[in-house]
């Protein structure tokens, strides 16, 4: 929804996704493919769904704070299914013409790490991101 208020202040994405053990299947790879240690293919899975939500809020400086959140239901029909909960800000701000800085943080929470009922994890993220077009 890419303008929930009159002004263009803020906007709303909503995803979801869902694969099968027909349609979506990378075999020997658990955690998604990868080359070169460069993942290429999405480490949800086969028989997983994904639920994303974005809710931006663009500032009257030309930058944008967004609130991210996620759900992932990883290989339903394991005896422990994995889930992940994430929650992270994002702020993106244009520093001149050819110069962007995106700042991140968040956290994500895994149950049943490695399919191992009761096994948990919560990782923390921080990130600062620099961009500059070649």
């Amino acid at each position: 929804m890419p303008q929930l208020t009159k002004d263009g202040a803020w906007d709303l994405q909503l995803e979801a996704a869902r694969t099968s053990d027909i349609w979506y299947v990378h075999s020997l790879y658990t955690n998604g493919y990868t080359y070169k240690n460069k993942l290429i293919a999405d480490a949800m899975g086969t028989d997983s769904n994904r639920f994303y939500i974005r809710l931006g809020h663009y500032l009257e400086d030309g930058s944008l704070l967004a609130f991210h959140g996620e759900h992932l239901e990883l290989n339903d029909a394991a005896a422990n299914p994995q889930t992940v909960d994430s929650f992270w800000v994002s702020y993106l701000r244009k520093l001149d013409h050819s110069l962007t800085v995106e700042f991140t943080a968040g956290l994500a929470h895994l149950d049943n790490l490695n399919y191992a009922k009761g096994n948990s994890d919560t990782d923390y993220l921080v990130k600062i991101k620099i961009i500059k077009p070649l």
